[in-house]
């Protein structure tokens, strides 16, 4: 059985010491891929949505290393306001459910404080699915 402490210490063993951005992603997509097509069992806490927006449940943070995992929890109807990821990168995988994910990219700056973006890309993803994110924009992640 897939467990979320047999998740941590798979991501341990291939992410600590950190190998390269590249690799450290390449190796957490295979093994987050796995988890998502194999139905990790997850407690019922971190999969409760919150009422007003999604919830962010923190499963584990490896202090030295920087990473965590995090289980993220949508209702239907609810999403993201336009986002990026601070220059960091994360692989997200869907374990439950189906998600409709629009990235974009800048377009251009019109001042410093006000940018203008354009649509790059749209994708429906369900159980199963992976994916990384670089250093890009992301929208609204939304269940339907």
């Amino acid at each position: 059985m897939l467990t979320l402490s047999k998740l941590k210490e798979d991501l341990l063993q291939a992410l600590v010491p950190a190998p390269s951005m590249q690799s450290a992603c390449d190796k957490a997509c295979e093994i987050l891929r796995h988890y998502a097509a194999n139905r990790v069992q997850l407690p019922e806490r971190i999969c409760q949505p919150d009422g007003g927006s999604y919830a962010r449940h923190l499963i584990y943070r490896h202090e030295s290393s920087g990473f965590c995992v995090v289980a993220m929890v949508w209702a239907p109807g609810q999403g993201t306001a336009i986002h990026d990821h601070g220059g960091t990168w994360c692989v997200e995988g869907c374990v439950q459910g189906q998600l409709a994910i629009t990235s974009y990219r800048i377009h251009e700056h019109e001042t410093p404080q006000r940018v203008r973006f354009e649509q790059e890309d749209y994708v429906e993803v369900g159980c199963g699915s992976v994916g990384l994110s670089l250093i890009h924009i992301s929208e609204p992640t939304r269940p339907y």
